[in-house]
């Protein structure tokens, strides 16, 4: 059986982490900056037309503005594209993953702790490694499903 594409999302009102599970491989993307939400679902309808997922996971808070924010996208994705959607709780994942990051920072002898906060969100590194831990709840699931 062939293992399904999927696209995994990490949301937020500015910033969205994106991780793809391809070919046994989870590839950590360029998170999504956006000021509106049009501008979120223009760029994740050209992600889903450029690899092609077959499953498009959604980290959902249980609850809050993103909670609400994560089942609009998977709204407007599930009327246009034939993809299945799978939420995936993800309370607390930023805040771990914000903290990992600073943690392997300070390790790695970075300057300060102020200089290790900003590098860790630089770029959407926090949000993209968020989607991937997202990604990984969500291949456990399925794996679990399928035994």
């Amino acid at each position: 059986m062939e293992e399904p594409t999927i696209l995994a999302l990490d949301i937020g009102t500015k910033t969205t982490g994106v991780a793809l599970y391809k070919n046994s491989i989870i590839f950590p993307l360029k998170a999504i900056n956006h000021a509106t939400f049009d501008q979120l679902l223009h760029a994740l309808v050209r992600l889903i037309h450029q690899h092609s997922p077959s499953i498009l996971v959604i980290g959902k808070p249980r609850r809050g503005k993103i909670t609400k924010l994560a089942q609009k996208v998977a709204t407007h994705i599930s009327r246009n594209k034939n993809l299945k959607i799978l939420f995936i709780p993800e309370d607390r994942t930023t805040l771990y993953t914000t903290s990992e990051l600073i943690h392997t920072e300070l390790l790695n002898n970075t300057a300060n702790l102020t200089k290790a906060k900003k590098k860790s969100k630089s770029k959407g590194t926090t949000d993209t490694r968020s989607a991937i831990i997202i990604l990984e709840k969500a291949l456990e699931k399925l794996k679990n499903n399928a035994a």
